[in-house]
């Protein structure tokens, strides 16, 4: 039995325990504790997929570091997911575990893979490669650096990431406080850590601890993210690092710690003194700069160092030194992690005496006693005094009282267990309350027994019968080819008469069978094991039916003995289980030999969450740790009546079987009549017998409106597993869906009229306005363009929106310039200066998926203000070009021809005044609304890309600055005053745009704040334009008021869509309050339409007066040439 017990706790310390895991989903949002150098960003994608690292984000130079603090351990293994990103050119992966290189593999060109997300150039895809990465160490240091990097050289071209990391570690034995991967518990049990220093990983709980650093500065410091006691400019040449330790009696200490080689090492010493002798004395040279991590431009060198030395003093004095030559910027060292062990052997107290050996049968030293034996509960156990097994009270190894189940001999002063009890005690096989029993039970004083023929019994087992018998499942029977002759020349049991020692006829109540006397169940005749006959009550193969886990009972099937791992309750009289007898009965999942809570086996024996249990014959029960695989729900992407939820696991799974898993899908809405809505399971990735990323895809579509959101509910039928096998920890989950807005065929073909009607509004005031600009008249362009905008920015308001009103939103899409931008191809040189990226951003804007990136977003103004440059030095090369043609030149071509050219340099002339002056200044108020949009947007997600928060604040103050000549001191009078008002239109705009934007961006997550402060700002403007009138004519009074009030009724209604609203204002109402809103905002484009043409008409009807009158004259002059006496 202890073989067997030590064999399970040795396979038990050999198993691997998941210690951390990172970057294992796509929730991740931060580096998760790792240090990146070289790189501000840590987190990017690839092809949708979130990686640490990634495209544009981990590449040249970058090292990503970590320092974990581990329990007792042996070894350690390290998975993870490398991803290869765009054009390595027979580069190298490295990964370090304490500085020492422990993976590299060389990446280059690929054909056969698939191009994710990388760059794609002059017809050449370099490809994507995914690896993954299993590495198992030995390692058994308290803490484990691991560092990531490459060689890459390349600075736009070649990328990496990583996911999906997991360290595991293999455990030392239980009570052990260090190991190594040959150790039994007996081999470590012996070592007993007694001091640690310079072991914490968070640098403000990092204190010097009584270390004394002679000739040099005392202080702390950090290696990266790696809290040391040195680094460089601190300790290095002529420096000493020491420390006085005071210890109890002891015979042997093993010292363990990680000394670190800073910058540039020439062969230098780095040494250890104990007690001023030389200890350690090792010669360092810096081979490489690939693991550079704190130092100047060399790779720094983890060295972890473990010595065993014999040691009595009770002070242990260590002094750490180096040969180092050079200044301390140059080169340097640090220690940390220190750990002490004293030599404890066979677990004796640390307070022993050196040189004592216990089991010799003498009693030395500090020994309590000496047996010389190594065998617990005989008094005497590790040479002190123990009880005897069953004793509750001892003195000295002599029992006083014995525990239930146990009688003391008083003159042995030993507890002998209880025969008869039904307890099962000591060196009892079997207790079953007799002392005597019949062979059936085969129990005799409280021994199993076998038959009178077996010569060699195990627990109630026959394993070898006298001669002349065999064995038949335990049981000695004759040999029939000796025809039933009885070698001890006795007639066989049963039977009453035998002639030459065969039986002729057998005992009353027997029959002859096979040649042997059996008893007949069913004829009316208790012999042998019988006990009832099948006519009586409760009787089977005349047995009694016993209870359930009985495996003997009396009449009436009152139960006597239970099966082996089973207890009888004597007030029942019926068998349970024994949770912790380390006996896995029917009724329980694993039995650990224990009833703790989080060790894999609960209290009830039943196998805890995250644990892999096996059920060893003959054995309790092991368990491991491993994280379960979940399966989640998350809602992606919802348009009104039509939402997707995603089906993913948390790990790789896999199935067991070959059926089609998309079956085993349960989808339902919980409490709604399936006839309202219609679902599609669209998989992406099935489940295969391997493991892999597994995902599915609903497509969900309601024909109702709800009073509230309704819940998805998916429920898997059959179960899938990790790569480790362990099952899913759900197969039940359910998510919160939006509540959808349902119309009806007819509202929505309305809607989608109106939709029309809009875009083609849209479309005919554009054209309008160019024809003005070709008209010279600029004003109500910028109306129009002022109106488009602040309309498109509405549907930003978070609220859901009813599904009419969001068709009509879709006619703003019309409102942009990226179609020219696509015709003329600028993507591929803007992609060149910007690299492309997808910057998630939140709330409304995130289901419009708008890219929350500045550097993206502002393209369009960089090729707009870049058209207007070039339009401007275009103009000061034809002004140079004029001026440098003479005068007399201009009439080659005839009169009216230079009169065109002197035209034409006028208007020149005027862009070139007018760009100088104001040029800047317009193109800010031209295109505020969306360059305040980008900037706030940007600066609410809180990224660490510095170029492009330098754009956003930039944009945000220019606009800002622009807005503060407003504040501009008043030297007017109070008659004047308004007319100063009036002059500060532009700026007073500006203010409301600003505000506007901010509220719109800042506030997504507060829909009730959101909706009353933008009621709040359209009203305050309202106010400012009714109160001063700053408006240029009819016109401007018209289409800005109807802006205004349009945008403050807008805004007020729509607190009709608050969430808490949707019970009291239902889908109905929702539906014809949006009706209202669309006409609202369809009549503030009508306006500016009609407004427009009024201008065209007026415009046109004063140019065709102007020729007609030019005309005319004409006419009459050349009248008047030709008949001078012409009167007119």
């Amino acid at each position: 039995m202890c073989f067997y017990c030590f064999c399970i706790l040795l396979s038990l310390y050999r198993c691997q325990i998941l210690y951390e895991e990172a970057f294992i989903d796509d929730n991740f949002i931060d580096s998760q504790g790792w240090t990146v150098n070289n790189r501000i960003e840590s987190i990017g994608y690839c092809n949708e997929v979130k990686l640490f690292g990634g495209y544009g984000v981990f590449g040249k130079n970058t090292r990503v570091t970590k320092l974990f603090q581990l329990p007792p351990h042996h070894s350690i293994q390290l998975r993870l997911e490398f991803w290869k990103i765009d054009s390595w050119d027979d580069e190298k992966f490295y990964i370090y575990l304490d500085q020492n290189e422990v993976f590299s593999q060389m990446f280059g060109a690929s054909s056969t893979n698939s191009n994710l997300c990388g760059n794609e150039a002059t017809g050449i895809v370099w490809r994507e490669e995914i690896h993954q990465i299993n590495i198992i160490k030995n390692h058994n240091f308290k803490s484990l650096l691991i560092l990531l990097t490459s060689n890459l050289n390349g600075q736009l071209d070649e990328w990496w990431g990583i996911r999906q990391f997991r360290l595991y570690i293999y455990p030392c034995p239980n009570g052990c406080q260090t190991c190594t991967s040959d150790d039994s518990a007996i081999d470590c049990l012996i070592w007993l850590k007694y001091y640690e220093s310079l072991v914490n990983l968070n640098y403000n709980d990092f204190q010097q601890e009584g270390w004394i650093i002679d000739q040099s500065l005392q202080s702390i410091s950090q290696c990266s993210n790696i809290p040391i006691i040195g680094d460089k400019n601190i300790i290095g040449r002529d420096s000493r690092l020491t420390k006085s330790i005071n210890l109890p009696i002891h015979c042997l200490v093993k010292i363990k710690f990680r000394f670190l080689f800073i910058d540039k090492w020439n062969s230098e010493y780095a040494q250890l003194y104990v007690d001023n002798e030389l200890i350690w004395n090792y010669s360092h040279q810096t081979l490489t700069n690939i693991t550079n991590i704190c130092g100047n431009s060399f790779g720094e060198v983890a060295y972890n160092l473990e010595i065993i030395l014999p040691h009595k003093r009770q002070q242990l004095l260590l002094q750490f030194t180096t040969t180092l030559q050079k200044q301390q910027s140059q080169q340097s060292y640090g220690i940390r992690d220190l750990e002490l062990f004293i030599y404890v052997p066979n677990g004796f107290p640390q307070d022993l005496g050196c040189g004592i050996i216990c089991g010799n049968g003498q009693i030395e030293g500090q020994e309590q006693c000496d047996d010389g034996n190594i065998y617990p509960f005989d008094g005497c156990f590790n040479c002190q005094y123990q009880c005897v097994e069953g004793c509750i009270n001892c003195i000295e190894g002599i029992c006083y009282n014995c525990q239930q189940g146990w009688i003391l001999n008083i003159i042995d002063s030993l507890c002998i267990p209880i025969c008869g009890d039904n307890i099962i005690n000591g060196f009892e096989e079997c207790d079953n309350n007799q002392n005597q029993l019949d062979q059936y039970l085969q129990c005799d004083q409280c021994q199993f027994k076998c038959q009178q023929e077996c010569i060699n019994c195990q627990f109630g087992k026959c394993l070898e019968c006298d001669e002349g018998m065999i064995i038949n499942d335990y049981i000695c029977q004759i040999n029939q080819n000796e025809h039933n002759q009885l070698t001890d020349g006795k007639c066989q049991d049963n039977c009453q008469l035998c002639t030459n020692y065969i039986c002729e006829y057998c005992e009353y109540g027997f029959q002859m069978i096979n040649n042997q006397c059996q008893t007949v169940c069913g004829d009316g005749i208790l012999a042998g094991n019988e006990i009832c006959e099948l006519e009586q009550q409760q009787c089977i193969n005349c047995l009694y039916i016993c209870s359930e886990n009985c495996n003997y009972c009396f009449d009436n099937g009152i139960c006597h003995q239970c099966f082996f791992g089973y207890e009888l309750d004597l007030n029942r009289l019926n068998c349970y289980s024994i949770c912790g007898d380390g006996i896995v009965s029917n009724d329980e999942e694993c039995d650990d030999f224990n009833q703790d809570n989080g060790d894999g086996c609960s209290n009830k024996c039943q196998i805890e969450n995250n644990y892999i249990c096996r059920n060893l014959q003959y054995s309790f029960t092991q368990c491991i740790y491993e994280k379960y695989p979940s399966f989640k729900l998350s809602l992606i992407n919802s348009s009104l009546q039509i939402q997707y939820v995603s089906i993913y696991f948390d790990q790789m799974v896999k199935t067991n079987t070959q059926c089609d898993f998309s079956e085993q899908i349960h989808i339902h809405v919980i409490d709604l009549n399936q006839t309202f809505y219609q679902f599609q399971l669209i998989p992406i990735q099935q489940p295969f017998q391997n493991v892999s990323f597994v995902q599915y895809l609903i497509e969900i579509q309601f024909n109702t409106t709800l009073l509230s959101p309704p819940i998805l509910e998916v429920i898997l039928n059959n179960q899938l597993y990790n790569q480790n096998n362990a099952p899913l920890i759900n197969l039940i989950n359910q998510i919160k869906l939006h509540n959808p807005s349902y119309i009806n065929h007819q509202q929505e073909s309305y809607a989608n009229h109106l939709n029309n009607v809009a875009k083609y509004s849209i479309i005919t005031m554009g054209g309008l306005g160019i024809f003005q600009f070709l008209l010279c008249e600029t004003f109500l362009l910028s109306e129009t363009l002022e109106i488009l905008q602040q309309q498109s920015y509405l549907k930003f308001i978070n609220v859901i929106f009813p599904f009419n009103l969001f068709i009509y939103f879709e006619s703003s899409n019309l409102i942009t310039i990226q179609p020219i931008l696509d015709m003329i191809q600028v993507d591929n040189l803007l992609s060149q200066i910007f690299a492309e990226r997808y910057l998630e951003s939140y709330e409304k804007l995130l289901s419009y998926r708008v890219n929350a990136d500045i550097l993206i977003n502002i393209q369009t103004q960089v090729i707009l203000f870049l058209a207007l440059i070039v339009t401007y030095y275009s103009n000061i090369f034809i002004l140079k070009l004029f001026r440098n043609i003479p005068y007399s030149c201009l009439f080659i071509f005839g009169q009216t021809f230079a009169k065109a050219l002197v035209k034409i340099m006028k208007k020149v002339l005027k862009f070139k005044r007018k760009f100088e002056s104001e040029i800047i200044q317009s193109f800010l108020h031209t295109n505020s609304w969306d360059l305040l949009f980008m900037s706030f947007l940007y600066i609410q997600t809180q990224t660490n890309h510095i170029f492009s928060n330098l754009v956003a604040y930039l944009i945000l103050y220019s606009t800002l600055l622009l807005s503060t000549k407003i504040f501009e001191r008043i030297h007017h009078q109070s008659k004047r005053q308004q007319q100063f008002w009036i002059s500060k239109y532009d700026q007073m705009r500006l203010i409301k745009k600003i505000f506007f934007i901010w509220v719109l961006v800042m506030f997504q997550e507060n829909q009730n704040l959101q909706i009353m402060l933008l009621t709040l700002i359209c009203q305050f403007y309202l106010v400012y334009l009714f109160v001063i009138k700053p408006f240029k004519n009819n016109l401007d009074y018209i289409n800005t008021l109807a802006l205004e009030i349009s945008s403050f009724i807008f805004c007020f209604s729509s607190s009709f869509y608050w969430n808490n609203f949707i019970i009291k204002f239902n889908n109905e109402n929702q539906i014809n309050l949006a009706w209202f809103q669309i006409g609202m905002l369809l009549s503030c484009l009508f306006i500016n339409l009609m407004s427009q043409l009024w201008m065209i008409s007026v415009q046109l009807k004063s140019k065709i007066a102007k020729l007609n009158k030019k005309y005319t004259s004409k006419k009459t002059q050349k009248q008047i040439k030709s008949n001078p006496f012409l009167i007119v």
